[in-house]
């Protein structure tokens, strides 16, 4: 195994920025933030890349893709690259820079001093835990981690995990109902409805899959924090994929449903029927929406306890 050291990479850096400007003047070097990025050697090299040269247009970023190796003897290899997309109607393009590492798991600690020295000066640091990896960043100081506890095997262990944090976290999990929130609360904007947020009783939350999936602790969890009581919470299983499938609450003689149909939900109460968009969300704009809050939110935290004591009791 070489030394390996990150003055000799920043060399390698400068280098390929220089062989990029000798190839096309019309090359802008972007960089708003460092991206960490954690991930099993085993997972899909082209997923990743995808998803950072999506995320780029919108959080131009230095990337350090750390890729660890089960098991086995000790390595440390590494790459340098940069992903590059012309804006449209642009006459430049914008081009970001990835370091990409292949580490043991066993000596994984090797690679934390690098990783300090590589960070962009002076900019936010952003950690992605891609898969089930606990938010260890190996020392690195960052701004926001981010998990995905629906790649986790225990929604209960997950979220109890992230409830326990002290530092800025975030859950693309919770991202993923962004829609919902947002269509429960245009819903809660008509008097009809309104009117009934004193006297909810119940709140059902349907989900499909083999186990009740994080979108559907943080949906319940949500609402809970927002009516700021205690409230029984049912979990239905409705079908096979993984996802939210609808939600109701309900007081006495009353209730308003909303009910997934392919990418949009139909929102009934009474004789009142309206329909909203909710598409599925590629991992690079859950990642966008998340990296575009970098303070603590409160209300995700609120959520996140909740969920966190409902998973607790609701496997």
């Amino acid at each position: 195994m070489s030394e390996l050291s990150a003055e000799a990479i920043r060399k390698e850096l400068s280098s390929l920025w220089a062989s990029l400007e000798q190839a096309d003047e019309g090359v802008v070097r972007a960089c708003s933030m460092t991206l960490v990025v954690f991930a099993d050697e085993r997972d899909d090299p082209a997923a990743i890349g995808r998803t950072l040269a999506d995320l780029m247009r919108a959080h131009p970023h230095r990337a350090m893709l750390v890729r660890v190796r089960q098991g086995g003897e000790p390595v440390l290899e590494h790459t340098v690259s940069a992903q590059c997309w012309m804006p449209p109607g642009g006459r430049e393009q914008v081009c970001c820079e990835v370091v990409e590492f292949t580490v043991g798991e066993s000596n994984l600690g090797e690679l934390s001093p690098i990783l300090v020295a590589l960070a962009a000066p002076d900019l936010p640091v952003v950690s992605w835990h891609r898969g089930a990896r606990a938010p260890d960043t190996l020392g690195l100081r960052v701004d926001k981690r981010i998990v995905d506890s629906s790649a986790f095997p225990d929604a209960a262990a997950a979220l109890g995990m992230l409830a326990g944090e002290a530092a800025a976290v975030a859950d693309l999990a919770w991202a993923r109902i962004t829609c919902w929130r947002e269509i429960v609360a245009q819903a809660f904007e008509s008097a009809v409805c309104r009117e009934l947020l004193p006297r909810i009783e119940t709140v059902s939350v349907r989900y499909s899959g083999a186990r009740v999936p994080p979108e559907a602790f943080y949906l319940a969890g949500w609402i809970l924090h927002a009516l700021g009581r205690e409230q029984p919470v049912r979990f239905e299983a409705a079908a096979n994929g993984g996802r939210i499938e609808g939600l109701t609450l309900g007081a006495a003689g009353v209730s308003v449903s909303f009910t997934r149909h392919d990418s949009s939900v139909l929102i009934e109460s009474g004789s009142l029927r309206n329909c909203a968009a909710c598409p599925d969300r590629t991992e690079a704009g859950l990642l966008s929406e998340e990296i575009g809050a970098m303070a603590r939110e409160p209300v995700f935290l609120g959520a996140l306890r909740a969920a966190a004591k409902l998973a607790r009791g609701g496997r």
